[in-house]
């Protein structure tokens, strides 16, 4: 869908995409904590084992970001 965006010459749109997506992810990890918080940790779950995959989709969304901003300052020229 995000790479449509791009094929069909619609950047900003994929850029606004993107942007909800990891908005999105970041509320969610805030929410978790916020509750872990309040049980006073008696979650016995690993952090880092518990958002691998999010971080990993966050961190492929930021580098498709990049890539269409790019697009966005090469199509103003």
């Amino acid at each position: 869908m995000i790479f449509g965006f791009i094929k069909n010459e619609e950047p900003k749109e994929a850029h606004e995409k993107l942007t909800i997506a990891l908005d999105i992810s970041s509320k969610f990890k805030d929410a978790y904590f916020e509750y872990k918080q309040k049980s006073k940790n008696q979650w016995k779950i690993t952090t880092s084992a518990l958002f691998v995959r999010l971080d990993c989709f966050s961190e492929r969304c930021q580098d498709i970001m990049h890539l269409t901003s790019t697009i966005i300052q090469f199509t103003k020229l």
